[in-house]
């Protein structure tokens, strides 16, 4: 197991350099050389390390070139949502037949067909939910966090429908402790527009690493309210 963490470390560095460049095309994110690149190399290694530990330690290895990819993919999502407050279609749409390939491959080498259903049921459902935010709150959700949650519902949702819960309560529980925090240090108003594409990508992190405890916390002040 050491030896394929420190191979997953290392790719995380060349994957965390090639998202670099990634992230510079897109315009608005284009920056001299500075100490955001190699932080992105040295994040994107640190993640890629503790998810392939995580998805061992609960015996799902057979999801981690889905889970490295969508953690790749929110890496750069993260970054250039808080630069440009945008979350490309160039990015997110191709991201669908990748991650439903790796998704198929994660449920052939698991033997679980049934992944596939929850990963279905998790893109749907927190889709939609997106989709009607999105609706009943114009502008303040934008059309690609509600494209992304798609994806982040998939992978979620393949893991268990626990972690779906965890990933989806925990987005919007980390945007609104930081929108108090902004209005507190008076850094922004009610008003203010705050990219949610870093919180999915947090969220969802939060879900892989804490998602049983969590869940059923979440459960509990569910029935209290």
């Amino acid at each position: 197991m050491s030896l394929l963490l420190a191979a997953i470390g290392l790719l995380g560095l060349a994957v965390g350099s090639f998202l670099n460049v990634v992230i510079a095309r897109v315009p608005g994110c284009r920056h001299p050389i500075s100490g955001r690149y190699p932080m992105i190399a040295l994040v994107t290694a640190i993640l890629f390390v503790a998810v392939t530990a995580e998805l061992a330690a609960d015996h799902q290895l057979a999801l981690a070139p889905a889970l490295l990819y969508f953690t790749a993919l929110g890496v750069a999502l993260a970054v250039i949502d808080l630069a440009v407050h945008r979350l490309p279609n160039a990015l997110v749409l191709p991201s669908y037949p990748v991650l439903t390939g790796l998704l198929v491959l994660g449920a052939i080498l698991d033997h679980d067909p049934a992944l596939l259903v929850r990963a279905a049921i998790g893109a749907a459902a927190l889709g939609g939910a997106y989709f009607a935010i999105a609706l009943a709150w114009p502008g303040g959700m934008g059309f690609g966090d509600v494209k992304f949650a798609g994806l982040v519902g998939a992978v979620l949702g393949a893991l268990s429908y626990r972690v779906l819960l965890v990933g989806a309560g925990s987005a919007f529980l980390l945007g609104a402790a930081v929108g108090l925090v902004l209005l507190a240090a008076r850094r922004g108003s009610r008003r203010t527009a705050v990219p949610f594409g870093p919180f999915m990508v947090a969220g969802s992190l939060v879900a892989l690493f804490l998602g049983a405890p969590l869940a059923d916390t979440y459960v509990r002040l569910a029935l209290r309210a």
